[in-house]
């Protein structure tokens, strides 16, 4: 871990990272769609935050993603009010939990003095919430969403606000993520990346690779405190 030495503070990703989507797939099956339309509607949204940032652009999360509910509500054919739908898939943010193993490592940075935060694709007030119900909001030193520089991450916007906010020099950072393309897109503005692999999916090749993998969080705080 000698090439870690630098790293002083890490961004960390919030959605799938540190917390599962599921509630919000079991909210769906509620209102009549299918549990498995969690991950179209989450890569359709990303795909349309990316597509305004490409076009020179900006949409928030909530924005795209209530519109693609209703949508995917209209095409399964689905009666009744589609707002009311809405709100109830997007209620199941306010049930979900951290990881396991994100606490854990969270109070073992704070403790050898890593600066936290958090930086997401959807809204800094889901992850202020999720922060408190785990009850390690007091270890998180910076909380950020992509409303601040206006850039869906892979953006190198995203990631130069985060390292800005830190008042830190881009290699003094390192982004943890379960998407490769979210450590691809901070190789690439310059900071350190590592891949929290908790399934076992191999990383694509033609990304630019991440400084390591683990399969928890909790393995990758052991690393950097060693």
């Amino acid at each position: 871990m000698t090439s870690w030495s630098s790293v002083k503070g890490i961004v960390c990703d919030v959605n799938g990272t540190m917390f599962s989507l599921q509630p919000l797939g079991e909210r769906m099956q509620q209102v009549g769609l299918q549990e498995s339309d969690l991950q179209l509607w989450f890569t359709t949204v990303l795909r349309d935050g990316l597509a305004t940032g490409a076009s020179g652009s900006f949409a928030p999360f909530k924005d795209i993603g209530v519109y693609h509910l209703h949508q995917m509500l209209r095409k399964a054919g689905i009666s009744g009010d589609h707002n009311q739908a809405v709100q109830t898939i997007l209620s199941g943010f306010d049930d979900a939990t951290c990881m396991a193993d994100v606490a854990p490592a969270f109070k073992q940075m704070h403790a050898k003095g890593i600066k936290i935060s958090t930086m997401t694709n959807g809204s800094m007030s889901i992850t202020k919430g999720l922060l408190e119900r785990a009850h390690v909001e007091q270890y998180v030193d910076e909380m950020m969403d992509i409303t601040q520089p206006k850039a869906w991450k892979p953006s190198p916007a995203a990631y130069q606000f985060a390292v800005k906010q830190l008042n830190l020099n881009p290699e003094q950072v390192m982004l943890v993520a379960i998407h490769p393309w979210d450590c691809a897109g901070a190789k690439e503005a310059g900071l350190k990346a590592a891949y929290i692999n908790r399934d076992g999916t191999p990383y694509p090749g033609f990304f630019a690779q991440p400084d390591a993998e683990f399969t928890s969080f909790e393995k990758f705080a052991d690393a950097l405190c060693q």
